[in-house]
């Protein structure tokens, strides 16, 4: 994970070309909240939910938030899907307005999906949830981050449709299959066609008792499947949610055929589990949004 912070910074060259007409510039504030409860638990990263850009087609950004082995606090990283095609610069400044937190001026070239502004909260572990911290309001802590994407304008014209999708499952439907003790047992949503290109459509199909190779512990596992069709190449940027359980998982993928992305969910045990409220009212409702790209030919212009 790159950190584009300090003097990195103007080894990448982040202060180059302040306007030039060949680039697109996008200012942009968002927020994140994430429950005390969520980061006191914490042993990884926790993901805030995803924005996508007005401006700039196909940028997605979102913050997460994750805790070191060591008492040394946490830290905050911007991250930002896109294309790999291009180099997305990125200015910003992070606040935690409860607490009147503030970075400075951060800059970054986002080469990669591996890139990324940190920004650290120095406070030990007993410090990050005293209340004379004053990061937490209501038991929720507030992130803000304000700043500018600039992307160059790309070389080749696109086609952008938005993709989007609801999918509610019935917990009976899960359990049905997890009972069968069978690894590849799944559920499929309806298959989601895209007019805008051609032959091109998409569904999400779910795993509640996937069990890896060299594993003991079954895990669920969420799937992204596309059907490229006539398209040579496509490129999706695309999130998951569940908003009972403040998951989000955003990513982005390049096919060129009938391709699957897969993501972790949780273990099995979990997914059942009534505290941990995957299910309400005994249904798990899945939020997928995103967009798909691909390059403009003379066909789709006739389209």
């Amino acid at each position: 994970m790159g950190n584009c912070c300090g003097k990195r910074k103007r080894e990448n060259g982040c202060n180059d070309r302040k306007n030039s007409g060949d680039q697109i510039l996008s200012p942009f504030s968002a927020e994140w909240k994430f429950k005390i409860d969520d980061l006191r638990n914490l042993s990884g990263c926790l993901y805030g939910k995803c924005h996508y850009d007005a401006k700039i087609p196909g940028l997605q950004y979102f913050v997460s938030v994750f805790r070191s082995t060591v008492d040394s606090g946490a830290w905050i990283l911007l991250n930002v899907n896109g294309s790999n095609e291009r180099n997305i610069r990125v200015e910003c400044t992070f606040y935690i307005p409860s607490a009147n937190v503030q970075s400075k001026n951060l800059r970054c070239i986002y080469k990669s999906k591996y890139d990324g502004i940190l920004f650290p909260l120095f406070y030990k572990t007993s410090e990050l949830f005293d209340s004379k911290s004053k990061l937490f309001v209501d038991e929720e802590l507030t992130i803000i981050v304000q700043g500018s994407f600039r992307a160059p304008i790309p070389s080749v014209s696109k086609i952008l449709t938005p993709i989007s999708f609801k999918w509610k499952i019935k917990k009976e439907d899960l359990k049905e299959i997890v009972n069968k003790g069978s690894n590849d047992g799944h559920l499929c949503s309806g298959e989601i066609s895209v007019s805008s290109f051609s032959h091109v459509s998409y569904h999400l199909s779910i795993y509640p008792n996937k069990i890896r190779e060299g594993e003991n512990e079954a895990q669920t596992e969420l799937y992204l499947n596309v059907e490229t069709g006539n398209e040579k190449k496509i490129e999706a940027i695309f999130d998951f949610s569940i908003d009972s359980v403040n998951y989000n998982h955003g990513n982005q993928s390049f096919w060129k055929e009938f391709k699957e992305y897969k993501t972790f969910l949780c273990s099995t045990e979990n997914l059942f589990d009534p505290f941990e409220k995957y299910f309400v009212d005994g249904i798990l409702t899945i939020n997928f949004n995103g967009f798909l790209m691909a390059e403009e030919t003379r066909i789709s212009i006739l389209k």
